[in-house]
């Protein structure tokens, strides 16, 4: 597809989400670090679902759970644990089946959707899949949006500080590694929440068409004629212009149906 093509594609994704924003929900996990696991499924420790129209948002903590069962976090009872709140996950998947779900980069076996329902099948759960038609994967759509190198790697944290955001108990994904590893679980779910806080951040910034990236705003819609013109047309002058030639074009068509007519 050309340049403009996905832009008007990624476009009219935003504008859905801006007439329904009841119908998404923001989805992010954190899990222990998929590396050296010998090909195991690896342990998840937090997921946040926020949703957009509102700010409410839902979190599955391991810590959490331990406190509600009232059993510390051990290797020996961590998947008894994790069993119970991937249960409640699924569970509350089940009840939002008619909703969208928004996302970043969780598109595969190693992290996404699949790896958590992967998961949820080693502790001998049945998992209720999202039809893959109602995912938005965010990462991919600000590709299409503003194209392939809007912005630098790593995108999230790039985006962050070139939009001097500031999100509180923000950690990258090596720290959320070394976080698990150290057992620091409230950490996990704070830095779980906050990521889902700041996609939503995202995505109002850029259906405002206020999110910065490296990419000038006249090379957004591309630099053929089509996304050139589409750039002109969103201008101050651009709509001037159009304006006045519409309004000339009529009073032209107008005059000649009265001398004929």
């Amino acid at each position: 597809m050309s340049r403009y093509t996905d832009y008007k594609y990624a476009s009219n994704i935003l504008k859905g989400i801006e007439n329904k924003p009841e119908k998404y929900l923001i989805i992010h996990y954190s899990c222990e670090s998929f590396y050296n696991l010998g090909g195991k499924s690896p342990r998840i420790a937090s997921i946040s679902v926020r949703q957009f129209n509102n700010a409410q948002t839902n979190n599955f903590s391991i810590h959490q759970y331990s406190e509600m069962l009232n059993i510390p976090i051990t290797d020996d009872t961590y998947r008894d644990i994790e069993k119970e709140l991937l249960t409640d996950f699924f569970a509350f998947v089940d009840k939002h089946l008619d909703k969208i779900w928004i996302h970043w980069n969780m598109r595969d076996s190693v992290f996404g959707f699949n790896a958590i329902e992967q998961r949820f099948m080693v502790l001998g759960g049945t998992p209720q899949a999202i039809d893959n038609d109602k995912k938005i994967d965010l990462g991919h759509l600000f590709k299409l949006l503003y194209g392939g190198d809007y912005i630098e790697n790593p995108h999230i944290e790039k985006l962050l500080e070139l939009n001097k955001f500031n999100p509180k108990q923000f950690l990258n994904g090596k720290q959320e590694a070394e976080a698990f590893d150290n057992s620091e679980y409230v950490k996990l779910s704070m830095s779980t929440s906050s990521k889902v806080n700041l996609f939503s951040t995202f995505v109002t910034h850029a259906i405002n068409q206020t999110l910065k990236t490296r990419i000038p705003n006249w090379k957004i819609r591309g630099t053929n004629f089509a996304g050139l013109l589409a750039t002109f047309q969103d201008t101050t002058s651009g709509k001037i212009f159009f304006w006045l030639v519409n309004t000339i074009i009529a009073g032209i068509i107008g005059a000649w149906i009265s001398k004929y007519f």
